[in-house]
């Protein structure tokens, strides 16, 4: 008889085997894996509507302030992320990317390509003038800029070198060019004059 009464169970014992339960994980799997789904694409699209909104509000505050500045200063402004430029008829001024060698600079003047440019302005009114900025400059570029003006027909009026900045003064027809290179800083600046 002892035989029987262990071979026998009663119903609780069989709702406490593991075959009872292996149905009931997967449900939950299934519903733990389409919540984190959902979560994840609403994490993305709220990441992708944020940055969006910050690239539209950064612009129209870009549009705003070039409007704004174009009014009250009669000229054309482009505003960006790493530059600024202005110009109307009496010259223009640009920094940053937007930074240029002026395309109305006297043709005897070369270009100085010896580093990068970051501002440039010219000046139209009855003096005209141009102005140039560089950085990234390299460490021989006072000498074969010097070279270029020369083998140009630029006659020399003055040099001189303080530490690590040297300028040098020259002039050709009605222009008068003065130029510095700094070779610590890495950094140029040009100016030239028309002189009638």
């Amino acid at each position: 008889m002892e035989e029987e009464k262990s071979s026998t169970t009663t119903p609780a014992q069989n709702e406490s085997k593991p075959q009872a339960s292996v149905s009931k994980p997967q449900a939950k799997s299934s519903n733990s894996k389409v919540i984190i789904i959902i979560v994840v694409v609403l994490v993305v699209l709220g990441g992708v509507g944020y940055a969006v909104s910050r690239y539209l509000a950064k612009k129209a505050g870009e549009v705003t302030a070039e409007k704004i500045l174009e009014s009250s200063l009669g000229g054309n402004v482009d505003i960006s992320d790493d530059g600024a430029s202005y110009s109307d008829e009496s010259g223009s001024v640009s920094t940053g990317s937007n930074a240029k060698w002026p395309t109305d600079m006297p043709s005897g003047v070369p270009e100085f390509k010896y580093g990068t440019v970051i501002y440039a302005a010219s000046s139209n009114t009855d003096y005209k003038s141009w102005s140039v900025s560089c950085d990234k400059v390299t460490d021989n570029a006072f000498t074969l800029y010097k070279k270029e003006l020369t083998d140009k027909g630029w006659a020399e009026s003055s040099t001189s070198t303080y530490g690590t900045v040297s300028t040098s003064g020259m002039s050709k027809d009605n222009l008068a060019i003065n130029f510095s290179v700094d070779t610590s800083q890495k950094n140029a600046t040009i100016i030239v004059n028309y002189n009638e």
